[in-house]
């Protein structure tokens, strides 16, 4: 399977597998089969609503073992682009939740569990009510998360997996949310 890149403004933003259809911004279509490698965003809850906090809950499986992945994310946004958006990253290996930046270049970093609120202009982070769990092939990922009043509008809601040897998902567009005022 080939990969192409995915350019906007010089600046690479995504990968997108060829047999799957990408535009000139890295927008993907929903996936709808488990990757080459073995990795598979099984589901999000909720896939839609609206509202300005929610807790969202990923599974994802990875079949050489829940071990063996390097990163869950969860991308909120109107777009695959992790400027301006609240975009979640898990590693297991450490169990820590990081938030980005709103340019997307830095992160801050907490527990699930600890009494931490990570914050970026689009989105708060509760990480005392977030958590994680592996058991066998799957990680369970639950996020709560606040949005800000400007991050209102419509958002999709994109998985990502990667593991330990660097093979990933596409972006996978798992649902929409609507950010209220």
């Amino acid at each position: 399977m080939q990969l192409r890149q995915v350019f906007q403004a010089s600046r690479v933003i995504g990968l997108c597998f060829i047999a799957l259809s990408c535009s000139r911004e890295g927008q993907h279509q929903p996936a709808t089969s488990l990757s080459a490698t073995g990795l598979r965003l099984v589901s999000l809850a909720p896939k839609s609503g609206e509202g300005r906090e929610q807790a969202f809950t990923l599974v994802a499986f990875n079949s050489n073992g829940a071990n063996g992945l390097k990163s869950v994310r969860l991308l909120v946004n109107e777009g695959v682009d992790g400027r301006n958006a609240c975009y979640v990253f898990y590693t297991p290996g450490d169990n820590r939740l990081l938030l980005t930046d709103n340019e997307s270049t830095g992160s801050t970093a907490a527990q699930p569990g600890a009494d931490t609120i990570l914050e970026n202009s689009q989105c708060r982070l509760n990480a005392k009510t977030s958590s994680a769990s592996a058991a066998g092939d799957t990680v369970t990922l639950t996020v709560s998360l606040g949005f800000q009043p400007s991050f209102a509008g419509t958002k999709h809601l994109f998985g990502y997996l990667e593991d330990n040897s660097g093979a990933t998902t596409s972006f996978q567009d798992l649902g929409v949310w609507v950010v209220t005022p």
